[in-house]
């Protein structure tokens, strides 16, 4: 498909929202003719194409003279492309909006000053929030008072029905709880960036700490209070109140936004990697945790944004649901189940990345059932360009040399042409230490094919081949356990 301007919002549509779009055309925007025309000529690829954007064949010369059968200058389609990519940031805007609808309705009826109205939104609002806990909610319950303040002001009322105290209690909730939201994400950028949170300057520290002695003492957000207390004496360091934070999750989740489940089990996910880095021998225990809490944040819909389950959520998802068929506990998965979950999972992707999603984590479930050549036929599948991030490419490559090792071919080949993709992606928003993990696993895997075929390395001294072998292990690299198992296996001492 040629690149247009109109594509990068278009992937950003679900079928259904896409398809919608006509109807916006024809009596919202009294589309003209020709914008609707090529409308139409859009959706009928996109319909060839079984909605899936990547495989959309779209040729503007073939467009253009579909619409204008008399030749006209390049500018006049240009124009028409951009009126019709107008009116989709419009429709865009009109889908955020409806889900945004009760903000911008208190912000209509505070301007036209329409105080019978407000009422009966403040009072389904409350009804709404009585039970419920979040930061969101503080803030909403805010904006309501402030915005019935200003109609009062404005009509010159005598008598105020505003809740003054109301209104300043919730603005107090919310930017107290606010601040230590934002100490959440600033403690857990430390975890995932440098591994430990003590780096934190102690100024901020201590003024957290005066904000927890006012949080604990207000009113009407108990809950969510102990939940961000808790949340951060964990990401401080204090890696046993994980199980105290997922106690109050699931115990509590009637009273708890969603909003605020979804980023506390983030957080959680965050300290168990953690716990294993720091404490290897109880890494099953960790481990044990983390399944837990993905299919737990599965089942309870957790992990959906937008629609769609993020690519990250489901390729760790189906990789759980691949290594259960391991387990020895009450975790395991039969061959079946997993591959039930992993089909139900894939399906909640976004359709653009939907297809090199599935082919990789299946790509993954055949080479860990040993299935190596089946690995090897789904990920050479794979088309440049279908991934939804570098990493997910790079996975694949970790996979199919792997699988290309363990059936005793050669991997030179496939080594050379991942190094070339890795130089190419260097300076592609890739933090510097994930580009080395990949580059030395290359690197390692090539070594560790010579040291299985000392005929074919260029060096025939064993020593100083599993010496380099080693070298390569003490850098930075993906999955340096499998290599340790694989050099044991030839009879390599480390």
């Amino acid at each position: 498909m040629e690149r247009i301007k109109i594509f990068d919002l278009c992937i950003l549509l679900d079928k259904e929202e896409f398809l919608n779009f006509e109807q916006y055309l024809i009596h919202f925007m009294k589309a003209k003719k020709q914008c609707l025309q090529l409308y139409v000529l859009i959706k009928e690829c996109y319909q060839k194409a079984n909605y899936n954007w990547r495989k959309t064949q779209l040729d503007l010369h073939q467009l253009a003279e579909k619409i204008y059968p008399k030749k006209v200058g390049k500018h006049t389609f240009a124009k028409l492309r951009y009126e019709l990519l107008k009116y989709l940031e419009e429709y865009c805007a009109f889908l955020q909006f409806k889900k945004d609808k009760q903000y911008h309705l208190i912000h209509f009826l505070a301007e036209r000053g329409n105080q019978n109205y407000f009422k009966k939104v403040l009072n389904k609002a409350n009804r709404e929030f009585e039970g419920k806990e979040s930061i969101t909610l503080e803030k909403t319950k805010y904006e309501l008072w402030n915005g019935f303040m200003q109609i009062e002001f404005v009509s010159n009322k005598e008598k105020y029905e505003t809740d003054f105290k109301g209104m300043f209690d919730s603005f107090t909730n919310y930017s107290l709880l606010r601040r230590m939201q934002l100490y959440c994400i600033l403690l857990n950028r430390y975890w995932i960036i440098i591994e430990k949170a003590e780096e934190i300057e102690e100024e901020i520290k201590l003024e957290m700490q005066e904000i927890t002695k006012l949080v604990l003492k207000r009113k009407g957000i108990e809950l969510i209070a102990q939940v961000y207390v808790t949340c951060i004496q964990m990401l401080e360091g204090d890696f046993k109140k994980a199980t105290e934070l997922r106690e109050l999750l699931t115990n509590k989740k009637e009273k708890l936004a969603i909003e605020e489940q979804k980023k506390m089990f983030n957080y959680l996910y965050t300290i168990c990697l953690q716990k294993i880095r720091k404490f290897p021998e109880n890494k099953s225990e960790y481990r044990k945790e983390i399944i837990k809490d993905y299919f737990y944040r599965y089942e309870n819909n957790l992990l959906q944004e937008g629609g769609f389950i993020p690519i990250q959520h489901i390729k760790n998802l189906c990789n759980y649901a691949t290594t259960r068929m391991n387990r020895t506990d009450e975790l395991r998965f039969t061959e079946k189940e997993a591959e039930e979950i992993i089909k139900e999972v894939t399906k909640k992707a976004s359709p653009e990345y939907r297809s090199s999603t599935r082919n990789h984590v299946y790509g993954v479930f055949h080479f860990f059932n040993k299935d190596f050549k089946k690995a090897i036929e789904v990920l050479s599948r794979q088309k440049k360009g279908t991934y939804s991030n570098y990493a997910l490419r790079f996975d694949d490559y970790t996979v199919l040399l792997r699988s290309t090792y363990e059936i005793e071919e050669p991997v030179d080949s496939r080594v050379t042409g991942f190094i070339k993709i890795l130089n190419r992606n260097r300076t592609k928003s890739i933090p510097n230490l994930k580009w080395l993990e990949y580059y030395n696993f290359a690197k390692a895997i090539k070594k560790l094919d010579a040291l299985k075929n000392l005929s074919r390395t260029y060096r025939s001294d064993k020593e100083k081949a599993l010496k380099e072998m080693k070298n390569i292990l003490k850098k930075p690299i993906k999955l340096s356990n499998w290599f340790e198992q694989k050099l044991e296996e030839l009879g390599f001492e480390l």
